[in-house]
């Protein structure tokens, strides 16, 4: 979870120096990779098998509460919705500063509240 946020900054944080045709390119090239829902699952699946098997020890750590021994489950695939849903929302908002910074403010803090910061 903690490198999804970081993802969340580094695109925020990169994109801060970046021109509107810039920032437009970065949300053109999202919707392409982010695709439609069977797409966006395989994807998520993809992502998190990759990471578990980087970090194994992260399942019981900060992913017991959403199942996170069975990434297939409907508890965990729930999750992955989550994450690109947030995903989604900070590039669309990569236009608007002040907004994509108190996203990414009120992610942090919700994550520190579980123990993940």
């Amino acid at each position: 979870m903690y490198k999804i946020l970081l993802c969340l900054a580094f695109v925020a944080a990169t994109c801060q120096g970046c021109n509107l045709m810039q920032r437009l390119k970065v949300k053109n090239q999202w919707i392409e990779a982010y695709g439609f829902g069977e797409d966006r699952m395989a994807i998520g699946t993809a992502l998190w098998r990759s990471i578990f098997a980087q970090r194994p020890e992260a399942i019981d750590k900060f992913f017991k509460r959403v199942n996170g021994n069975d990434i297939t489950s409907p508890k965990f695939q729930a999750h992955i919705a989550r994450i690109f849903g947030g995903f989604d929302m900070c590039i669309s908002l990569l236009d608007d500063d002040a907004v994509i910074e108190a996203n990414i403010e009120h992610l942090h803090a919700k994550h520190t509240t579980m123990g993940i910061s």
